[in-house]
């Protein structure tokens, strides 16, 4: 047996979930309540996967908001990866535990899409958030090891460092032609990890760790407790959700510390939603502290 499937072999039965109970809930604007038959897949239109973090599951309200945006935007499949529950439990290690045997179903039935050709997996995305980002990586390593080819897009949204260190399951640049990263607090991961990086409201004591007006608006309609710790944590998803919809969020690429002393002479970039996938680097911007939060090219600024 190749080390990389004893590898994951070894794991996947060291580690007993509850894996049989994730899900998968497809919406189009034909199925706006959403409907677990993905027979209902329709090829021709672009596929979103939206796969959430911890303490949450399908029915988070600002995973659905990003739904809802994306159905407002075109007609499209969105499906909503439910790996709860391994990823409700109040023990974070015990969900980052999940992200392994979570990524690995989430990947093979990506696969088996692809290969029913239930999806075009040209035009395939997947959006992770908090720890649902790992997942996500770790689907991408499953999906290049089953069909030898790689998933084209994936977006972090605060890919966690808590637990991810060292830990090879994290998401990297080798798990889609285009990883892109949103940094928005301490939380997520402080060092690059996709082909871009977004830093959003650098400043002297780190970059993309603190937003405006956090805890009091976290940008989304998400439960209470999200509103004090976590609210610069789920500012990413709000930047996300605006940059689908409403897209001003203009950034120059520059490392951030430089950008302190206005040494970045390069030209802004539109990131987000439909962004060029040929960038490479990291990113600077600055946003508002309220709804809409981008400040087009005054961001860069």
């Amino acid at each position: 047996m190749p080390p990389r499937q004893l590898f994951f072999t070894c794991v996947l039965t060291i580690i007993s979930l509850t894996s049989a109970e994730y899900s998968f809930t497809l919406y189009k604007s034909s199925i706006p309540a959403g409907t677990t038959n993905l027979d209902q897949l329709d090829p021709a239109l672009p596929t979103y996967i939206i796969v959430h973090g911890w303490h949450q599951d399908s029915t988070n309200p600002g995973l659905l908001q990003m739904k809802n945006a994306y159905l407002s935007l075109a007609p499209a499949n969105v499906v909503i990866f439910n790996w709860a529950p391994d990823s409700l439990t109040i023990n974070y290690f015990g969900a980052a535990a999940a992200v392994l045997p979570a990524g690995k179903v989430l990947g093979h039935k990506i696969a088996t899409l692809s290969s029913t050709l239930k999806i075009n997996i040209k035009i395939t995305k997947l959006i992770g958030f908090s720890l649902g980002a790992h997942v996500a990586g770790v689907a991408g390593k499953i999906f290049k090891y089953v069909t030898k080819t790689q998933l084209e897009h994936i977006v972090g949204l605060e890919a966690p460092i808590v637990g991810f260190v060292i830990n090879t399951n994290r998401l990297n640049i080798h798990d889609a032609k285009f990883v892109l990263a949103f940094h928005t607090s301490i939380f997520g991961k402080i060092e690059n990890y996709g082909h871009v990086d977004v830093y959003f409201n650098y400043n002297l004591l780190g970059w993309g760790l603190f937003q405006p007006n956090c805890p009091a608006n976290p940008g989304l309609n998400v439960p209470a407790v999200f509103n004090n710790g976590w609210c610069n944590h789920v500012r990413s998803v709000a930047y996300w959700i605006e940059s689908i919809t409403n897209n001003h969020f203009w950034a120059v690429r520059c490392n951030c510390w430089f950008k302190q002393w206005n040494l970045c002479k390069d030209s802004g970039v539109l990131i987000g939603h439909g962004m060029n996938s040929t960038l490479r680097g990291a990113f600077c911007l600055k946003t508002t502290g309220v709804n809409p939060f981008g400040k087009g090219y005054a961001g860069i600024c």
